[in-house]
């Protein structure tokens, strides 16, 4: 049995060692294009922001309107990353701050198997803990440039702290107070954590246990207001503007569309809440136990709230907790041990094979590629004086430097929620002095030939229905078109257009990858 334990946890360290190798190999030695395609688009929002307050110009995408679109505690590690690293050009910092949170997902992971080997005392459980955590869905979360690797960490902290500081087991302490420290920061590092330390303190007031459900979430009473009164007093919203605009609670509205565009993750969900009731008296450390009760509570409140309370952009970053918590109920499983070895074995070819076919297709359906070569022509054709709109502008802005403005909302500011509203895109582009409009992904079927105009939309998303709001742009406007590429919905292209004729900037002639 010991061979064999031994075997296991060998195994699964050498999976995690091999896919966190090959995905430093592409951070920082593979080919740009690879590295590119492996962020979301709205990792670059994190970066340009952190950018410009490390610089002194405070919180803010596009250098004219400030914004909170960000969850806290990633945006102040990354701020202070940049104050550190100093000056250095964007590509660089992006593959600094994806190392360092791939190390925190490493360390998560560690932290996890650490703790199933010191509680379920088997170190083949402990290897499988480390295995899945190579798995592609898990080490995503580790290198997306997201808060998705603090998230992690946060939530193996939380349960090293729960059995080290006996948070449930224990009279109330000292001890109990600093779990709830971790509580706070886990939610600082991303909002919707706060339905965890909801779930924490239903079992908590079930079992009676008043005085220690206060102690809990003393630090979250002070340091989650505090985070609040700092936005109402710096941002014309309370809450970030990405989270205002995505949740529709307390008003109901089923999003049909994310149980189609995130079926592994709400299935993912939905399995930890069978499991976690199968599993319920497991394991026998009671505050791990409870720790885990919890966790499918704040699962079932999560994915309510996600597929009956929001109307708009749910994507996989949002889901992260799901899998640490979610490897934890699949270990627990009574016969789970005895086919430890077998279970590694699956787990390892589909990691492996699921790293390439990951790299494949987002290598050829990522159209931060193209944002980033006309980001380049942009700089080099457009005054930097010129402010361009476009909507899924990360990577676009990160490159071009300021002056790209958000036209979807999540890192602009509520005005121009206001302003859509009420004047139309029309109005805010006027108001704004845009006088050039960007989109990442235009149908080519749609541009080719003599195509006359185009309609360009803008959605209030602070309207229940995400009102419209369009601007026609002429085919004699357009300055600018990247190369076709598949987006995995059909042949999409990156198109610029300006909206007076006052400039007439050199045509494209390149393809230029930084």
């Amino acid at each position: 049995m010991q061979n064999r334990d031994r075997l296991c946890l060998c195994a699964g360290a050498a999976l995690l060692g091999v896919i966190t190798a090959g995905r430093l190999w592409v951070i920082w030695f593979g080919a740009p294009t690879s590295f590119l395609a492996s962020l979301p688009d709205d990792a670059w929002y994190y970066f340009s922001i952190a950018c410009h307050i490390a610089s002194g110009a405070g919180s803010t995408f596009d250098g004219v309107h400030p914004t909170n679109g960000y969850h806290p505690l990633w945006m102040m590690v990354l701020s202070t990353l940049r104050l550190l690293a100093g000056d250095m050009e964007m590509m660089r910092f992006a593959r600094l701050a994806t190392t360092m949170q791939l190390c925190m997902g490493v360390g998560a992971a560690v932290l996890h198997s650490a703790l199933c080997h010191r509680v379920l005392k088997s170190g083949a459980l402990a290897g499988v803990m480390l295995a899945m955590h190579a798995t592609p869905f898990v080490v995503y979360g580790m290198t997306d440039g997201m808060e998705s690797g603090l998230v992690q960490l946060m939530i193996a902290l939380l349960f090293w702290t729960a059995h080290g500081f006996r948070a449930f087991t224990e009279a109330a302490s000292t001890r109990t107070l600093a779990f709830g420290s971790v509580v706070s920061m886990a939610v600082l590092a991303r909002l919707d954590l706060g339905l965890l330390l909801v779930a924490l303190l239903v079992v908590l007031v079930l079992r009676r246990e008043w005085k220690r459900a206060v102690v809990i979430a003393f630090p979250s009473g002070i340091v989650v207001p505090l985070y609040l009164f700092m936005n109402a007093m710096h941002f014309d919203s309370v809450l970030p503007i990405s989270a205002i605009l995505k949740s529709t609670f307390p008003h109901f509205h089923f999003h049909a569309a994310v149980l189609r565009e995130q079926v592994t993750p709400v299935c993912s969900g939905m399995m930890i809440i069978a499991l976690g009731v199968l599993n319920l008296q497991r394991p026998a450390d009671r505050d791990v136990q409870l720790l885990l009760r919890a966790s499918v509570i704040f699962t079932a409140l999560h994915l309510i709230h996600t597929v009956f309370f929001t109307h708009w952009g749910i994507q996989k970053w949002h889901f992260t907790a799901y899998w640490p918590l979610l490897i934890w109920q699949v270990v627990l499983v009574e016969r789970f041990a005895s086919g430890a070895l077998r279970a590694l074995v699956v787990v390892g070819v589909l990691s492996i094979a699921g790293q390439f076919a990951f790299f494949h297709a987002r290598s050829r359906r990522a159209f931060q590629n193209q944002s980033i070569v006309a980001a380049q022509w942009a700089k080099a054709n457009i005054p930097a004086s010129r402010l361009i709109g476009m909507s899924d502008c990360g990577a676009f802005g990160a490159f071009r430097g300021d002056g790209v403005v958000n036209l979807d909302g999540v890192v602009n500011n509520m005005e121009y929620q206001d302003v859509l509203v009420k004047k139309g895109l029309a109005g805010y582009l006027d108001d704004a002095g845009i006088t050039y409009l960007a989109h990442h992904a235009v149908d080519l079927a749609r541009v080719q030939g003599r195509y006359g105009t185009y309609e360009y939309k803008a959605y209030a998303h602070s309207t229940p229905n995400n009102q419209a709001s369009g601007i026609r742009l002429r085919e004699a406007d357009e300055i600018y078109r990247g190369t076709p590429f598949h987006d995995g919905t059909g042949v999409k292209v990156f198109v610029i257009w300006k909206r007076r004729r006052e400039l007439s900037p050199r045509a494209f002639n390149g393809n230029h990858m930084p």
